[in-house]
């Protein structure tokens, strides 16, 4: 019996995911393996994501609802389907809050970041408290923790400057983590094309532009967004992170995914990572998308 999380009640906790588990099945299910590998242990072989105990049944169940509601209703016809035009209902707003109060709960008591807990330390605990009142209806507002989401798909061009793996790390990372600088804090989550902002501390929040999740309704649709410089360069600096980590993967994990790939060369052909890496190869050879087909 331990303290929920969520609502604080003593009780016998589930096994939960901090990244809800319906991205780490889509990642697998569009891999070209049907394997995930998990940063610093890049050579073994993974089934699932990060869980720990977390929540208990009723906190679990709550959250369970507004992950199916996002995975049914915008995940999937996302990632899937094609589809680029969406409206939604209250449940978008309590499923980022969600996914941001998850990443900073766990973030701040398993992850140490010096800069972040001495400069920003009342702010996320203010978000925490905030965070937890609308998810548990205490609240119908977030003040100023809002909620920012950003949907990726190819690139259509780029200069010289982006790593060589920049579109892949875009739609196939799954990860979380908190960032900020000198007057800036918010939380990330990547969640396969889609990336979930939290504000912690946004003093500059006019500089982003179409991103914003409305609380009760909303539409999400192409447009053009706008987000600060120094995201853009943690974007950067992630995928260079990717690249470093897969360089260190074992001559025999290598071999490993070779003879995986072997054995089921459609799944490798019909696979998001496949044409992720066919479309970083046009994108640094700057060739049109037709031409990818002739390598």
């Amino acid at each position: 019996m331990e303290p929920c999380r969520l609502c604080r009640a003593n009780a016998e906790l589930r096994e939960s995911h901090i990244v809800p588990a319906f991205v780490y099945r889509w990642q697998k299910d569009t891999s070209s393996t049907g394997y995930l590998r998990v940063g610093q242990r890049i050579n073994v072989r993974a089934q699932d994501g990060l869980k720990c105990r977390f929540l208990c049944d009723a906190c679990e169940g709550r959250l369970s609802a507004w992950e199916t509601t996002f995975a049914r209703d915008f995940f999937l016809p996302f990632h899937e389907q094609a589809q680029t035009t969406f409206e939604y209902g209250e449940w978008m707003a309590k499923f980022c809050v969600s996914v941001s109060w998850r990443a900073l709960s766990y973030m701040q008591q398993h992850c140490e970041h010096a800069k972040f807990d001495r400069s920003f330390a009342p702010d996320a605990a203010e978000a925490l408290s905030v965070w937890a009142d609308f998810l548990l209806g205490k609240r119908p507002d977030i003040g100023r923790f809002e909620q920012h989401l950003l949907p990726f798909g190819a690139i259509s061009d780029a200069d010289g400057n982006l790593p060589a793996n920049m579109q892949r790390y875009l739609v196939r990372a799954v990860e979380i983590d908190r960032l900020c600088n000198n007057q800036s804090a918010v939380t990330f989550a990547k969640l396969g094309h889609v990336i979930l902002v939290g504000f912690v501390r946004e003093p500059e929040a006019p500089l982003w532009k179409g991103t914003k999740v409305d609380i009760d309704k909303g539409t999400i649709a192409p447009q053009r967004l706008e987000v600060p410089h120094w995201l853009l360069k943690y974007l950067a600096g992630r995928a260079n992170r990717l690249a470093q980590l897969e360089s260190g993967l074992s001559l025999r994990q290598r071999e490993a995914i070779g003879r995986t790939q072997r054995l089921n060369a459609q799944r490798v052909a019909e696979s998001e990572t496949l044409q992720a890496r066919l479309e970083d190869k046009r994108l640094r050879r700057g060739r049109s998308k037709t031409d990818v087909g002739d390598d």
